[in-house]
């Protein structure tokens, strides 16, 4: 596993969700919610690190304290997806950066 340099997480983001939309396997619907709930994570990691959100802070503790926080104040369904988001955007950071960010696979999806 290389040492790789911090990208801004806002422009990973937006070229995550540009790659969805040109695969067409998406909804419109899925690919908003998805920018939705990856740009929450990040708003997040800023706040909680008290500088710009970047890949560095995309760790499976950050992403359990964040999902943490919204225990028990949203549906079941609507935790899945923030779930589902934040897996399928480790494994395209892990492709396209050429690092490791499958720990996020340990997340287990609520039923």
């Amino acid at each position: 596993m290389g040492t790789m340099l911090p990208v801004p997480l806002y422009s990973d983001i937006q070229r995550f969700l540009t790659y969805l939309s040109a695969t067409g396997s998406n909804s419109p619907h899925t690919l908003r919610a998805y920018e939705s709930d990856l740009k929450s994570f990040a708003d997040f990691l800023g706040q909680r690190c008290n500088r710009p959100a970047d890949t560095a802070m995309v760790t499976l503790e950050n992403a359990r304290f964040w999902l943490g926080q919204m225990f028990g104040s949203c549906q079941k369904r609507t935790m899945a997806r923030r779930i589902s988001a934040l897996r399928s955007f480790s494994r395209w950071l892990s492709s396209s950066h050429g690092d490791s960010f499958d720990e996020m696979d340990q997340l287990g999806i609520p039923r």
